[in-house]
């Protein structure tokens, strides 16, 4: 790939599956880096873009995950999925109202996605807003009932509110 890229730098495709080879070793850093390059040289490349966001909140580096998002709803427009991945940024960046704010565009979007109540039970729970978080995780358990997370968020905030019985059920 640096070969090739030596002889051509401006290929945003080289750049992609060079970004792809170095995360593929662990180089998490150099993979970000270059798949960077590949939506630097086309903008119109969404993979580079989603691709590059995906490592970011895998390492952890959650406002540079964030930028990236953004700047891909600002070229491609609003999505349920990227929504969803900006929210889980602000979560781990504790920032729920902002969370719960982008959580409430993607149920508008999208109602049956398991995964945005999951998040906003995530966000009332860390608020210790256990009511609300148990509205939200039976949400989440209605639309798919075999993720352990959701039974484990829901048992603990029933754990909060005293009600055992249904925490036991749940655990």
């Amino acid at each position: 790939h640096q070969e090739f890229i030596n002889n051509h730098p401006y290929a945003y495709l080289a750049w992609y599956n060079l970004g792809q080879a170095f995360s593929s070793i662990g180089e998490y850093e150099k993979a970000i880096d270059a798949l960077e390059y590949s939506f630097l040289i086309n903008e119109f490349f969404e993979m580079g873009y989603r691709d590059c966001a995906d490592i970011c909140m895998q390492i952890q580096n959650h406002p540079k995950a964030l930028q990236v998002l953004y700047d891909i709803i600002s070229k491609f427009g609003v999505d349920e999925e990227t929504l969803v991945s900006i929210s889980e940024c602000h979560i781990q960046l504790n920032q729920y109202f902002q969370a719960k704010k982008i959580l409430i565009k993607a149920v508008k979007l999208d109602p049956y996605n398991d995964e945005t109540y999951y998040l906003l039970g995530q966000c009332f729970s860390k608020e210790e807003k256990w009511h609300y978080a148990i509205n939200a995780y039976k949400r989440a358990l209605d639309l798919e009932d075999r993720r352990e997370e959701f039974h484990a968020g829901l048992a603990e905030a029933y754990i909060k509110t005293n009600n055992l019985k249904a925490a036991q059920s749940h655990l």
